[in-house]
């Protein structure tokens, strides 16, 4: 049986079709090009107690070189080693044209040119503190349930390490993120923390326990809501129609067992409103955990004179 046309020396073909492949790789790579690297920054002998004040320093350069060693450098970008002993300790200014520069695999490039050519980099003091740590909830739980307010997390606040200027103005860590969807009974979960930055580290302890209870919740109609009035100018009269709302909230059961009318308003803002006619908004103020379903009207027509 004859093999057809097309199929005949197939391997000779196949095998040309690589030499082929493999000539024209060969002569691009072995191209020079001009192309923007950006090349991590590694600090070393930092003095005691002092740390890098952002971590993730980096500088970018135009890099001449050929198409295989362009590639090798993308793989692993060349790093810059700077040496902090004996250097001003708050912030040190760093020429890059003058700094070693470490290249993988022995590449030597023809030309290296630093955009800028120099680098500052900053530290500061490490310090220590302890800081709230905050449950980070997502999802919804199963139809009919909230997650209640009695979240708990073991331990409740942690030490965290870090440059004391960026420490100061840290108040609460998150843990990493907890999906309750479709959940109703209570939950526990070790957690690990989400610093909100590389420079900073949780010495004690880096793992915390968090407890999601869950409550039923239900809807509650609260009806012919009287409208209040906000920021009305002196010397007008303010007419407006209908003059009232109904609003159906929803929320934990006991939240909304224990809410009474007078905590429910609908209040109309007039500031800055001269006399004339108008179609305003009704903003609905609820206790708190308490969530607006509807309200109706929301719309309403004001008349200053």
């Amino acid at each position: 049986m004859k093999l057809p046309a097309v199929l005949r020396n197939a391997d000779i073909r196949l095998v040309s079709l690589l030499l082929a492949v493999l000539l024209w790789f060969h002569a691009v790579t072995e191209r020079t090009y001009r192309v923007a690297l950006r090349c991590p920054v590694t600090v070393r002998n930092i003095p005691s107690g002092w740390m890098l004040l952002n971590r993730g320093v980096g500088a970018s350069c135009l890099v001449t070189a050929t198409g295989k060693e362009i590639i090798a450098m993308r793989l692993a970008p060349p790093t810059i080693a700077v040496d902090a002993a004996n250097r001003q300790i708050k912030r040190m200014t760093v020429d890059l044209e003058r700094t070693p520069v470490r290249y993988p695999y022995g590449i030597v490039p023809r030309s290296v040119e630093f955009t800028p050519g120099q680098l500052a980099i900053s530290f500061d003091r490490e310090a220590a503190r302890q800081v709230r740590v905050v449950a980070d909830i997502r999802g919804l739980p199963a139809d009919g349930f909230l997650v209640a307010d009695s979240v708990a997390v073991t331990p409740p606040a942690v030490e965290v390490r870090g440059p004391q200027r960026l420490l100061e103005s840290l108040d609460s860590v998150y843990t990493q993120p907890l999906a309750v969807d479709g959940q109703a009974a209570p939950l526990e979960r070790w957690l690990r923390l989400a610093l909100p930055d590389t420079v900073f580290s949780a010495t004690s302890p880096e793992t915390v326990l968090v407890r999601v209870p869950f409550e039923k919740a239900g809807e509650r109609l609260f009806r012919n809501v009287p409208i209040r009035l906000a920021n009305r100018g002196g010397g007008y009269l303010v007419s407006f129609s209908p003059g009232a709302v109904d609003v159906v909230v929803a929320g934990p059961q006991p939240a909304l067992a224990a809410a009474g009318a007078a905590d429910v308003q609908a209040v109309l803002d007039l500031r800055g409103l001269e006399r004339g006619r108008y179609r305003l908004q009704a903003t609905i103020e609820l206790p708190e955990r308490l969530e607006l379903l509807t309200a109706s009207p929301r719309d309403f027509d004001v008349n200053i004179r």
